[in-house]
């Protein structure tokens, strides 16, 4: 991916939370009552919420000016806390915060382009039926048959995300 022209390479928040949310999960309720884990998930949470506010927004324009209003501030406030604390961390928070640090670039993406989500989940649930029949797709018997398989896969993908119903819009395309 980095070598396509004209991309930009968005970073997944939903990645960066489930890092801190598998080092809670080993955490007594002691610990997690003063863990910088939960506070840096507190903040990804608030994007998230902001993003579900967003998405009445009728243009892009105005999620933009919406995330430069009050995403932006959070995303400042979740770095500068990773910068001035990391030091003072190690084992898997150090590991989170690093991977933050070091996405940092693509994360911040989403705050110049109101077309750009904050996480990338959409996209993998849209390419899951691939990744599930990939161990299929080795008995297809020719390069045209596993090419077919695809092609149809990707139609029905594409039904799915356009709100429409796969049977009866391939039923449409066949049989009428």
């Amino acid at each position: 991916y980095n070598n396509i022209q004209n991309v930009s390479l968005a970073g997944c928040w939903a990645h960066v939370k489930r890092k801190y949310s598998d080092i809670v999960k080993g955490l007594s309720s002691k610990q997690r009552s003063s863990s910088l884990a939960i506070s840096f998930i507190k903040i990804i949470d608030q994007l998230f919420e902001l993003e579900k506010k967003y998405k009445k927004f009728e243009t892009v324009d105005e999620i933009l000016k919406a995330r430069q209003k009050h995403s932006k501030p959070l995303v400042d406030q979740y770095f500068l806390k990773i910068e001035t604390k990391i030091d003072k961390c190690d084992g898997k928070l150090k590991e989170a915060m690093q991977y933050s640090l070091n996405q940092k670039e693509k994360l911040v993406k989403f705050l110049s382009d109101g077309h750009i989500p904050l996480s990338n989940n959409l996209a993998e649930r849209a390419v899951k039926p691939f990744v599930i029949c990939r161990k299929n797709f080795l008995f297809s018997n020719t390069h045209n048959g596993a090419e077919a398989s695809a092609i149809i896969f990707s139609v029905i993908q594409t039904a799915k995300m356009n709100g429409l119903d796969p049977f009866m819009y391939l039923y449409q395309v066949f049989c009428q």
